[in-house]
C-alpha cells in the first residue's frame, strides 16, 4: 500500500517539528513528576510547570500549524513566525528546567537572571511571532 503524498509548508514543519519535541519533552518529565509525586504531597513548582506547559506549548505550536495555509504572509514571514513560536517555547521550557534543577522557589523573588532572560526571550519571540500569524490570519478573514 503506498501513501499519498501530503503538501506541507516550510512553517507547517516548523511548527510541527516544534510542537512534537515539546509534547516528547512533556512526557518525558512526566516521569520525573511521578517520581517526585511518589516522595511527596506535591511536585516542585517548575517541574509542574514544565510539564504541563511543554504539553500545552507542543499542543499550540500544532494546532497554529493548522492555520499556516490561511494566513497571508509570504513564505518566508510565516517560516520567520513559526521559527519564533518555537523558539519561544525552547526559552520558556529551559527556564522551567533550569528552574527545576536547581530547586528554585520563585525565580522572581531569588532574582534568577538566567531564567528571566529566557522567560522574557521567549515572551518576546512568542509575542512577535503570534502577532504576525494574527495579523496574517486576520488579513485572510478579512479578505
Amino acid at each position: 500500500m503506498t501513501q499519498a503524498a501530503i503538501a506541507v509548508e516550510p512553517a507547517q514543519m516548523v511548527l510541527l517539528g516544534g510542537g512534537l519535541f515539546n509534547i516528547v519533552y512533556g512526557f518525558l518529565s512526566g516521569f520525573a513528576f511521578a517520581a517526585a509525586r511518589k516522595e511527596a504531597e506535591f511536585a516542585p513548582r517548575y517541574l509542574v510547570s514544565l510539564h504541563v506547559g511543554t504539553l500545552m506549548q507542543g499542543s499550540m505550536l500544532m494546532a497554529l500549524s493548522l492555520i499556516l495555509p490561511v494566513v497571508v504572509l509570504d513564505a518566508s514571514s510565516k517560516e520567520l513566525a513559526a521559527r519564533l513560536m518555537v523558539f519561544s517555547s525552547l526559552c520558556i521550557a529551559l527556564k522551567d528546567t533550569a528552574n527545576w534543577l536547581q530547586n528554585v522557589k520563585d525565580e522572581y523573588g531569588e532574582r534568577r537572571v538566567f531564567s528571566q532572560a529566557l522567560g522574557a526571550a521567549g515572551a518576546v519571540g512568542g509575542t512577535v511571532g503570534l502577532a504576525m500569524l494574527s495579523s496574517g490570519f486576520v488579513r485572510a478573514y478579512l479578505a
